[in-house]
């Protein structure tokens, strides 16, 4: 941990639809067993009807949740 507190652990995600929200990627994330977010950064978007500029950064509370979700989810679609 961060001496302020926060979790020094993070993901970026990208390539994003435009209208996809912090909602729908923490749900996404969590019917994938991703539940140890800590905070969610989302920049909005710079355009009208746009909830973010393509990318999300997550901040997460174990390392190792992203490493085993990361190898699960990256199998996943490797086999799917």
């Amino acid at each position: 941990m961060m001496a302020s507190g926060k979790s020094a652990h993070g993901v970026w995600i990208g390539n994003m639809n435009y209208s996809t929200t912090n909602k729908m990627v923490l749900g996404w994330l969590e019917e994938r067993g991703l539940k140890e977010v800590v905070r969610i950064n989302m920049p909005g978007g710079k355009r009208s009807g746009e909830n973010n500029r393509g990318f999300v950064r997550l901040i997460l509370r174990f390392l190792l949740s992203i490493i085993e979700w990361r190898t699960k989810y990256t199998a996943e679609f490797i086999l799917n």
